[in-house]
This record gives structure tokens, sequence and C-alpha cells, in this order.
């Protein structure tokens, strides 16, 4: 039997849509109008999730899975979602249907709409947010620990407490945090400034992955709150354009390890670029190794490696939907990783309004002619040395493949 149809597929990228009482039910009463709220937006007829009297988003933009339209007609209320997309039983039901043995699991609401907190009063409050989804993760991902793998949100902008969030969301059993790396558009420093340091040095000593998912953590208000507001000016169009661009958003982060010398910094850290696509990385780096020799870096600094040198030591890339691609994948196969982003609008998750198919369908199309030692690597290997993923009962050892169990 080939590598696409029995190597168990790890899937790095997907997230819960968090529960609509998640916060509220976790506070105080006096404190339940402050924090992430589900209410019904008689305007747009749909729930909407709101801090305070800021209103983030409407929860069924995030939860297309299996939706029989296209944006902006989402699902109106919870009841309408693929109840995968925030029930862990259903969810491992959909691994089973997917052929999935395993899935990393992100938040939307903190991982996307940090703003309020940023900004609320009472930092005190902020940081019980951070901590109630953290909880909350570890809950979900005890149905099923071996296959249910979740990362953990830290409040980033108060270094000490973001230090002692990590410690504790490790011993929940959090296998790595979410992370920015744009800090200069929220008036932080670069994620090269030292102001980094206790945190990042933490992380590695834990063994903690930094994924730099796109779109996280670093948005703004004015970059995040107009998703949904105007149904009768949506362009499709537009849309498909700003969810490309944004895929290709982090070359920015992945340019940002390999020539600031971070990655010789915290030689033990890894890094994984989540939900940015495969194609335009060895362009990346072909372009990055270019100007180093074309601008005399390496005189300048002789101190840092080549950029293609960083990455192939530290980074990791992650794909999904990609096929022309495929061609280049296994020269970088010991950096890459296989995501679906359910159950996202650009998910691999079949529906009325999709044109995906399920992620065993998909990688047995379009890894076809990847050689088996590199399927074996992008679909399961890369994965489960960083998340310390057991393979299933069945496969080679964990001390075969390197694998830490947890």
């Amino acid at each position: 039997m080939s590598a696409v149809e029995s190597t168990p597929i790890v899937d790095v990228d997907s997230h819960i849509s968090e529960p609509p009482d998640l916060w509220t039910s976790r506070v105080p009463s006096k404190w339940t109008a402050d924090v992430p709220r589900v209410v019904f937006s008689e305007t747009l007829r749909v729930d909407d999730w709101v801090v305070g009297d800021r209103r983030l988003f409407s929860p069924g933009f995030l939860a297309m899975a299996g939706h029989d339209d296209y944006q902006p007609n989402v699902p109106a209320r919870y009841s309408d979602f693929d109840p995968g997309a925030w029930k862990p039983k259903p969810r491992l039901a959909r691994l089973d249907e997917f052929d999935i043995y395993a899935q990393v699991l992100f938040p939307n609401v903190l991982a996307f709409f940090s703003w309020p907190f940023v900004r609320m009063t009472d930092q005190k409050l902020a940081i019980l947010c951070y901590r109630i989804y953290n909880d909350f993760a570890a809950e979900f991902a005890s149905e099923d620990r071996r296959r249910l793998i979740p990362t953990c949100v830290v409040p980033f902008w108060n270094i000490d407490e973001s230090v002692r969030e990590l410690r504790r969301a490790h011993e929940l059993g959090h296998r790595g945090f979410v992370f920015g790396w744009d800090f200069q558009n929220i008036g932080l420093p670069p994620l090269s400034d030292p102001h980094w340091e206790p945190l990042l040095k933490v992380a590695e000593e834990l063994e903690m992955p930094v994924n730099l998912h796109i779109a996280a953590v670093t948005g703004t208000e004015q970059d995040t709150t107009t998703v949904g507001h105007v149904r009768n000016e949506w362009d499709s169009a537009a849309y498909a354009k700003q969810t490309a661009l944004m895929m290709l958003g982090n070359a920015g982060a992945i340019a940002e390890l390999v020539t600031t010398g971070i990655v010789n910094k915290y030689p033990r850290l890894k890094w994984i670029s989540i939900e940015s696509g495969f194609g335009y990385i060895p362009f990346l780096l072909e372009a990055l190794d270019w100007q180093w020799h074309n601008s005399g870096v390496a005189r300048q600094h002789p101190d840092l490696a080549l950029p293609s040198l960083a990455f192939r030591s530290n980074v990791f890339g992650s794909f999904w939907f990609e096929r022309e691609s495929m061609g280049l994948l296994e020269s970088y196969a010991g950096n890459m990783l296989f995501e679906t982003d359910y159950p996202h609008p650009t998910s691999l998750s079949p529906g009325p309004a999709s044109t995906a198919d399920p992620a065993r369908v998909h990688v047995k199309r379009t890894l076809a002619d990847v050689p088996d030692r590199a399927v074996q690597k992008v679909l399961f290997e890369n994965a489960a040395a960083l998340f310390k993923i057991a393979p299933p009962e069945g496969s080679p050892s964990t001390a075969t493949m390197g694998v830490k169990q947890v």
C-alpha cells in the first residue's frame, strides 16, 4: 500500500468555534456584559460575538464546513453549524469520516480578535478571558488526547503574564501556542526584539512550538470588524483576493525568522507558519538567499545562517488545497505539514457549496507523484515530532519515529 493511502494524517490547522456561553458561564455575573458573549443580530439575522459594546464577527463566518451557500450567507445560528465545529464528540466523528488521525486545535475569538482585550480597562479580567479559553480547549481535547491537540493563547501584551500562562497551559496539556509576528502594527517591539526573550526562552524550554497563524494576534479593530457588516455591499471577488493575500502575508513572518537571527538565538525552538501555503516558499527562500549574497550580508553579519539554511533548521510551513506546487514538495519534505483549516471557509470540508474533498481523497490525488518517504514526513512524522503525537496502534513505534509520547 502506498504512503498516500496508509500514512496517518495529522491536520496541523483546525479551529474550535467557541461555544456561545464559553466566557459568560465561567465568570461571576457582574462581568457577563464585559466578556465575549453571543447575541443575535436583528439587523443581520445571525449570531454575533460581542465584547462589551464592540461587535467582533458572526461566528458562522468561520464555521462554513458543510454549508450550502457562500459568504456572506453564513450559518446563522449555532444550531446551523456542523456540530464538529464546536463539540468534541462530533469533531472526532468528522476526523474518522475524513480519515484524519489527529488534529491540532486553534481558537477563533482570541486568535483573530485580540484588540478588545489589549484595551480592556480591567486587565485582570482580560487575562482571565485567556485562561478560560485555555481551560476550555484542554477540556475539549480531553475527549481524546491522542487525537485532539490543543494550542494555547497568551496575553502577549503582558510578558510576565504570558510566561505564567504558557507554563500553566503546558501543565494542562497544550502542545504549542498561537503567536503573531507583525507586532509593530500594534505598537509593540518586533519579534526579533529582546522584549520577547522571556516568553520565547520558556517556549524553548517547554518544547512548545510557536504557531504563527495568518492574521493572528496583531490585527486591529479596523482590520477585523468589517467582516460581515454590510451584506448588500459584499463583493465575492474582493473577498477571494483578500483571503489569498492574507495567506501570502506570512511570507513576512518567514522572512523575519530567517533574516534576523531569531533562529540562531533560540536553536531548539520550532516555528510553524500556519495556514500560509507552500508554493511561494521555494521562491521566497531563493530570493532571500540571492539577496543575501548580492547584498554582502555574510560580510556584515557573519554569524547569521543563510536564510534557506535557517529555514530548514527550525521553521515549518503548512499546505492544504494546493496541487500545482506539489512537484516541489520533496525538496522541502522535512519542513512541511498538512492541514485542512476545518471548519473555516477555505477548509477541506466537503459540502454543497465547496469543491473540497475529504483529506484522504485529497492527498491521494495531490500527492500521488510525491515519493513515499516525503509523504510520510509531511502527513505524519514532522507534525508528530513537533506536537508529540504518538502513532496509532499498528504504526511504527514512537522510538523509531523519534516522537515523545505525552
